[in-house]
């Protein structure tokens, strides 16, 4: 694993930002992992200026370049990405291209919705288990 800047801790990790998805396993065991294909960024609002950024060479290609210059840290380079919508680095980030850096308060306002919005959905996903455990608890009942 990755070590964390110690600055930023694990707060901020990318892990925080994806759709945990529980299987049960056919021997009982729950296996949890993130689905890459579906994350909370859809929730990402930006309240404040957004900054537009010029790659220069030195940036071109490397996310984690402009995150330290925008944010004096690498850990949001996936959120640049994300947030310009770029999948490949090196098609869609090349030197001379305009992206668009949003403000890091807004980061962590997103932050703040994503974390409240796993608790709802873990208390969801809760109260749905035992609403199927009852129900089959009163079919075994019978």
């Amino acid at each position: 694993m990755p070590k964390k800047n110690k600055k930023q801790g694990t707060k901020y990790d990318r892990r925080n930002f994806f759709i945990e998805v529980n299987h049960k396993m056919p021997n009982g065991e729950d296996i949890g992992e993130l689905d890459l294909s579906s994350s909370y960024f859809r929730h990402f609002v930006t309240k404040r200026k957004v900054r537009p950024f010029q790659l220069t060479t030195y940036d071109a290609h490397r996310p984690d370049r402009v995150s330290i210059a925008a944010y004096g840290v690498m850990d949001f380079w996936w959120v640049i990405l994300k947030f310009n919508d770029i999948v490949d680095v090196y098609y869609e980030f090349e030197v001379g291209d305009i992206i668009q850096i949003p403000n890091i308060e807004d980061i962590k306002d997103f932050l703040k919705t994503i974390q409240k919005k796993k608790n709802q959905d873990k208390k969801d996903e809760d109260k749905e288990f035992k609403l199927k455990n009852s129900k089959a608890a009163q079919i075994l009942d019978k």
